[in-house]
């Protein structure tokens, strides 16, 4: 399988998130679904956060256990929103799936 397929189906969108959320606070939230490889929350031109993020699993089964278990959960008071990411196997199976640049997924290794 292409590394790049992989690591699509093994990461999710993370949408919603307020500006205090700090990536070190998804790693420890999203842990519970599963082992993580990698989470980045997405940054502006000028390195300010943006409320949404990615968190990539070592296992595919994680995804959808982590969108069953958190999604719609609060983070200092605003409910994360939680979808499959764009150019992997489960997009097609959802409406409502990112469709941002994917270039912007740039993580902790």
């Amino acid at each position: 399988m292409l590394r790049g397929k992989d690591e699509a189906d093994r990461t999710l969108y993370v949408g919603n998130l307020d500006y205090n959320v700090k990536e070190e606070i998804l790693y420890e939230l999203f842990l519970q679904a599963g082992p993580l490889s990698k989470v980045a929350i997405a940054k502006d031109k000028d390195g300010n956060c943006k409320s949404f993020g990615f968190v990539c699993f070592r296992h595919t089964e994680s995804v959808p256990y982590a969108i069953a278990l958190l999604n719609g959960i609060r983070l200092f008071g605003r409910p994360i929103n939680l979808k499959y990411r764009t150019g992997s196997s489960h997009s097609s199976e959802s409406d409502s799936v990112f469709q941002g640049p994917e270039s912007s997924f740039v993580g902790n290794h």
